[in-house]
């Protein structure tokens, strides 16, 4: 009987420590249009489509490439609604004002997010960086995101979206992973 134990302990720890591991990284689409330096924050001024385009090659089944949802960052997807997004600066250039739009161009849902609180803006990119709690029926973990987005050389916005996570599968086994992708948002038609 105590050998059981000791080999059914042991088996479990040797399960419990291997774990699981998945990194997946790409390289922005060189067909897509490239990243323009700009130090100016008023150039991010503007309607976009809320539809971003994903790079083909990558699988980003999990997350939404709605402009709003990755701007909101709440895991709510509410942006799946909307047609476009404005976005402006209050008068005194500290809050970010993100506006949901329908196809009408009528205000569905907005959001603020103040500088140096829920963004930063360095190097000519918007900086949006945090930590979502995941939990389920199957295990419990956190994710790590870090999102910039970028003005592109066809006057709309590009974004990078790089997310680490780790996490206890069916509260015991360590799973981890990290992934980047990039999405394209073009300046809205008028």
């Amino acid at each position: 009987m105590t050998k059981i134990l000791c080999h059914t302990f042991i088996g479990l720890l040797t399960l419990g420590i291997s774990g699981c591991v998945n990194s997946s990284q790409s390289d922005k689409p060189s067909a897509w249009p490239e990243k323009v330096m700009s130090f100016d924050e008023n150039r991010f001024v503007g309607v976009y489509e809320n539809q971003g385009a994903t790079d083909p090659e990558s699988d980003q089944s999990e997350h939404s490439n709605q402009l709003f949802d990755y701007l909101a960052n709440d895991g709510q997807f509410k942006g799946r609604r909307g047609k476009y997004v404005a976005i402006a600066y209050s008068p005194d250039q500290e809050t970010l004002e993100i506006t949901l739009l329908d196809k009408s161009r009528r205000r569905m849902d907005f959001i603020a997010l103040k500088k140096n609180n829920n963004y930063t803006f360095t190097e000519g990119t918007i900086r949006i960086k945090g930590r979502n709690y995941i939990g389920g029926n199957v295990g419990g973990g956190f994710e790590w995101f870090d999102f910039k987005l970028s003005k592109n050389s066809s006057d709309g916005l590009l974004g990078e979206d790089s997310r680490r996570g780790a996490a206890l599968l069916f509260y015991f086994l360590p799973i981890a992973g990290e992934r980047t992708d990039w999405l394209l948002w073009p300046r809205a038609g008028q």
